[in-house]
């Protein structure tokens, strides 16, 4: 009798404990389900560029006349566009390049430790800006405007802007007040140069000029379509100048095309709307970055 007792206290006790590591085994089956239920999923590269494409700002800006250049950057000259645009309201950030280079296997460029994210893309060329535009017109849906080195302006897609476009957008277009700078006659107001910082800064957080574009004075120096002759002015066209055809210009180290809007490590003279330098086809530095723009079609 008294061993029975004992069977039956074991067996009872085998059943509890039984119990116990099933209810243990359920409650953690449990846990782990609502683990990965819970486990983010992060988009895909394809998902992203969408993401970052459709969430690209564009500023309109109607066509129009204004008076192009001045003294220092003579001769002024009367310049009519006759097509409305869209621009970027921010030079092209990290963010949209890394995705680029991610999806056609480009090497990412340098940031020279000062961070990616929102701060805008340095270390490209001319080159490196227009086939960024074919990427990205083709990932838009458009159609792409370079073939080579040479722009089709008719075409829907996104292109680097001719520098008469690049000016009157800096200019604030027809809402234009006349500022030295692009948005203001304060530097220190609207754009990163050498006496407010030592590196790039993330875009768009000085204040915009008179159509919303912020950053054309500052930060980086911005490639424009144009190849660079110093004395374009004398023989531009009025009506929509694209700058001079490539037989007419210095084509050592391949030629170079405009650049506007200074950079962080220049003085306010450079920052000013209206002053142009150049730089080389293929050169690229810490300077230098791009904004871009396609017809209003």
């Amino acid at each position: 009798m008294k061993y029975l007792k004992l069977w039956g206290m074991l067996i009872f006790a085998v059943l509890i404990f039984s119990g116990c590591v099933a209810k243990n085994q359920t409650i953690q089956a449990d846990l782990n389900t609502k683990a990965v239920q819970t486990e983010p999923v992060l988009p895909s590269l394809d998902e992203r560029i969408q993401i970052s494409v459709n969430s690209l700002k564009l500023v309109f800006v109607e066509a129009g006349t204004f008076m192009m250049g001045a003294d220092a950057e003579s001769p002024g000259h009367k310049v009519i566009l006759t097509r409305d645009y869209f621009i970027s309201a921010y030079e092209i950030t990290f963010d949209l390049y890394d995705l680029y280079c991610e999806s056609a296997q480009k090497v990412k460029p340098k940031d020279e430790g000062w961070g990616r994210g929102e701060r805008p893309v340095m270390w490209v060329s001319w080159l490196n800006a227009k086939d960024f535009c074919n990427w990205l017109s083709i990932n838009s849906g458009l159609d792409p405007c370079y073939s080579g080195i040479t722009c089709d302006f008719s075409k829907n897609g996104y292109r680097l802007p001719s520098e008469a476009e690049w000016e009157f957008a800096a200019r604030g277009g027809k809402h234009s007040r006349n500022f030295i700078y692009s948005g203001s006659d304060v530097l220190d107001e609207v754009g990163w140069y050498s006496e407010n910082t030592e590196t790039t800064q993330a875009v768009g957080q000085k204040k915009p000029n008179e159509l919303g574009i912020y950053d054309m004075s500052g930060n980086l120096f911005e490639f424009c379509n144009d190849w660079y002759l110093k004395g374009y002015y004398e023989i531009s066209p009025e009506i929509n100048p694209a700058g001079p055809m490539r037989t007419e210009i210095d084509t050592t180290y391949g030629g170079k095309r405009v650049r506007r809007g200074s950079n962080f490590n220049y003085d306010e003279d450079s920052a000013r709307v209206v002053h142009r330098s150049a730089e080389e086809l293929k050169g690229k530095d810490f300077g230098m970055g791009f904004r871009i723009v396609r017809n209003a079609m």
